[in-house]
């Protein structure tokens, strides 16, 4: 038995030195140019969204300068949480069409996406996505090998967005400031992790999108989904259709090995390579060479899709840069296919001409010494906070530098409609004004003394639309100079 182990190792370890010996020690001619190649970061309409650039021979002809536009996905693993995670997050430095994805469009993402040689990416619960929090006492999770031992803010698996007090939403709001924690950009995420948390929200100029999770609202997992801000680190729920931000992760079982790349069958292994950094069959490269690749990205209980790719050339050790496998002197290899099948879903039809309408004549109590930076109004679910996303109008009822004042009210009508515009609103709702004096950040909660307020209706008879009889409400409001005691 035991020479048959050592077969079976000089047979690989034959292998990987004559797959190194077919390169030689020159990788290019000094000034050459080269095409290269590049993984499709899944967020352009044309479905072979795999660019590529071109490359310089290095000065000492050893290999390529890399290929400037690639997005190139690495992992860092929490020995803590036995966790995984993309680093550095989807589309990290490169424009995508919105700035983010729904959160429906994040799992898909994370499911169809393949790189490192997995496969088994997903999205985190919200429960993981805190567990990478660093920096914030409020919100981060205190943890040893996966069990929490301090969890000040409540909102995690199982919460509600009914029922939701201001203390809870103290208890789960981050830094005052952006960008001062240990992450890198400032972002308050474990310092071991790259990428940025700076994405403007396409919604509101004044903050930054937030990372999804895959946890829904207990009573209401159709619309709502828990995030994290890291910018700040901030916990909260968003509605399913906004725009937020994407970091995969998986189990680190260190069984989901890809195939071999270019479609060809995984070979029969004599040994197991456990989180190699090279593909399989390996062969040798020289520095910042690539190359175009396929991986399929289906997994059990979904249809298998080949997706179109690129390798590049990576210094071949295992992920903890112990070993380094025998491939040419320079132990370099063509590492595993990263690739994606991803493409964005439609935009939702916008249906707000079909539904209820609310016109809302907003005024003042006294003369304002200065111009208003923001007037929001909006319907809010009966029985809810609303210092959160709101249930029913558009991003048109956000007025930034509003001209109001006592002698000149505002009116403007609300669509009985989903922010989204997806879907007519029915049920019981109240009615909130913000008034913002200053500029800063928005949403957030109101300035005591300086901005105006109503939110009156959360105590009077709620505002009940209907679907499917384009009813009209007029209501005429008077928002009042705001205090703490209009807090719920």
């Amino acid at each position: 038995m035991g020479s048959l182990c050592m077969l079976g190792f000089f047979l690989i370890f034959s292998v990987l030195v004559v797959a190194g010996n077919e390169v030689d020690d020159v990788a290019c001619n000094a000034n050459q140019v080269q095409a290269c190649h590049c993984p499709g970061n899944g967020f352009d309409d044309d479905a072979s969204d795999h660019p590529g650039g071109m490359q310089f021979c290095l000065p000492d002809e050893s290999g390529w300068t890399d290929c400037a536009p690639c997005l190139w996905y690495e992992e860092w693993c929490d020995i803590e949480t036995n966790l995984c995670w993309q680093d550095p997050p989807k589309d990290s430095n490169v424009p995508s069409k919105h700035g983010g994805v729904t959160v429906h469009d994040a799992m898909r993402y994370c499911e169809e996406l393949a790189f490192g040689g997995h496969y088994d990416w997903r999205l985190p619960t919200l429960t993981e996505l805190r567990s990478i929090i660093d920096g914030v006492g409020m919100t981060e999770l205190m943890q040893l090998q996966g069990l929490i031992l301090d969890d000040l803010c409540p909102i995690t698996e199982g919460s509600t967005v009914e029922g939701m007090t201001m203390v809870d939403v103290i208890l789960c709001t981050g830094r005052l400031n952006s960008f001062e924690c240990p992450g890198s950009g400032g972002c308050c995420w474990n310092e071991n992790l790259q990428g940025t948390c700076n994405t403007i929200d396409p919604a509101s100029t004044t903050h930054y999108l937030e990372f999804w999770s895959s946890t829904p609202a207990a009573d209401d997992p159709e619309n709502w989904y828990g995030f994290v801000f890291f910018d700040t680190g901030t916990v909260g729920f968003n509605h399913a259709l906004s725009f937020g931000e994407v970091r995969c992760v998986r189990d680190n079982d260190d069984i989901s090995v890809l195939p071999s790349n270019n479609n060809n069958p995984p070979p029969q292994p004599l040994m197991t390579i456990v989180d190699s950094m090279c593909a399989l069959p390996v062969e040798s490269c020289f520095p910042g060479q690539t190359r175009n690749c396929s991986c399929t990205t289906g997994r059990d209980g979904m249809m298998a899709v080949t997706a179109d790719g690129a390798q590049r050339c990576v210094n071949a050790t295992d992920s903890n840069n112990i070993a380094p496998l025998a491939t040419n002197d320079d132990s370099m290899c063509f590492g595993h296919c990263q690739c994606s099948s991803f493409q964005e879903s439609p935009e939702p039809v916008d249906v707000c001409d079909q539904c209820d309408q609310v016109n809302v004549t907003v005024r003042v109590p006294n003369r304002l010494e200065t111009q208003p930076y923001m007037l929001a109004v909006f319907l809010y679910k009966y029985g809810t906070l609303d210092f959160r996303p709101p249930d029913v109008g558009v991003q048109e009822n956000e007025i930034r530098y509003p001209d109001i004042d006592v002698d000149k009210p505002i009116t403007m009508t609300i669509p009985g409609c989903s922010y989204y515009r997806d879907r007519c609103m029915e049920g019981e709702y109240f009615l909130s004004i913000y008034l913002k004096m200053n500029e800063g950040r928005f949403p957030g909660i109101p300035e005591p003394f300086d901005d105006y307020f109503y939110a009156d209706g959360r105590n009077e008879d709620p505002i009940v639309l209907t679907t499917g009889n384009n009813q009209t409400i007029e209501l005429d409001v008077t928002v009042e100079p705001f205090i703490m005691s209009m807090l719920p």
